[in-house]
């Protein structure tokens, strides 16, 4: 698969659907306060062994603050404050559409960035990984989960 926007929503779909996948991601966003669109995409990207620098994924991520916070963020909360139903239902596949188009302003944002290949696309996941942990914790070692996701993309099914 190449790599590209459509690819990087197909991806996200299937590797979110993996075992421990959902999981790790969840706990990196509800305890770590990480966004799950950007594990997803450092995933994705360490697949195709293309390593972001620092400064790259400090600009990605940055160009989706205003949507991820005022969209993708209210959206969740708001899903997860209702009872099951259907209208629960309707705003979790709103928060699925808010999500896709996140994604979609991410790989704009990637559009121009050079990236040199890594050593492997373990290397890549890891550094991908560590490059987003770090632009919000100041502890360079990753929390377990995001070593679970590594090996689950160094690995796919």
């Amino acid at each position: 698969m190449a790599c590209s926007q459509d690819g990087f929503w197909q991806f996200s779909l299937r590797f979110y659907g993996q075992p421990t996948v959902a999981k790790a991601c969840l706990e990196a966003q509800d305890r770590y306060g990480l966004r799950v669109n950007a594990l997803l995409l450092a995933c994705y990207l360490g697949q195709h062994n293309t390593c972001l620098a620092s400064s790259d994924w400090q600009s990605v991520l940055a160009s989706t603050d205003d949507w991820y916070q005022g969209v993708v963020q209210p959206l969740r909360a708001s899903r997860r404050a209702l009872l099951p139903g259907s209208f629960r239902e309707r705003i979790k596949a709103m928060e699925l559409e808010a999500e896709q188009e996140e994604q979609r302003h991410l790989w704009q944002a990637l559009e121009g960035m050079v990236s040199e290949p890594a050593a492997s696309v373990a290397v890549a996941v890891t550094d991908n990984l560590q490059a987003v942990w770090e632009l919000s914790h100041p502890d360079p070692l990753m929390p377990d989960c995001l070593y679970a996701l590594a090996r689950r993309a160094e690995n796919p099914a």
